[in-house]
């Protein structure tokens, strides 16, 4: 595309183009998306919108809807900051990860946590069940 367009001599486009391998999706884990999916953006373009617009939306109407949308992304991530900084996840004594996890993760990320972390649990428990009788 830099070919094509005949933009190898700029040089903010060549310093971006270098630095391609930080776009991702890796690089960008730390970083709190509020539901919003790094691969798949159509779909997470799609969910962002749901509710607020659609094919018959006209420009104008676009505009003051995608305010909307964004004031209640906004505001999902402050319920969830809040969630995540005035209360502490319930922990199961047996399992210290959980205690350590809980401390990094927001709320909603660990409860999908937990639940991924007890499902494997449950199946290395009845795996090697299976395997010693």
């Amino acid at each position: 595309m830099r070919i094509r367009y005949e933009l190898e001599s700029n040089c903010w486009i060549s310093d971006m183009y270098n630095q391609r391998i930080h776009w991702a999706k890796p690089f960008l884990k730390d970083i709190f998306f509020a539901g919003m999916t790094t691969s798949g953006q159509s779909e997470g373009i799609n969910s962002f919108f749901n509710g607020f617009v659609n094919s018959r939306t006209m420009l104008n109407e676009f505009v003051v809807q995608y305010d909307k949308a964004v004031e209640s992304r906004r505001a999902t991530e402050e319920d969830e900051d809040f969630k995540t900084m005035n209360s502490r996840p319930v922990l199961s004594p047996v399992h210290p990860i959980e205690a350590k996890t809980g401390r990094f993760y927001t709320r909603k990320m660990f409860d999908i946590f937990k639940k991924e972390w007890t499902e494997a649990i449950t199946n290395l428990t009845h795996e090697t069940l299976t395997k010693t009788t």
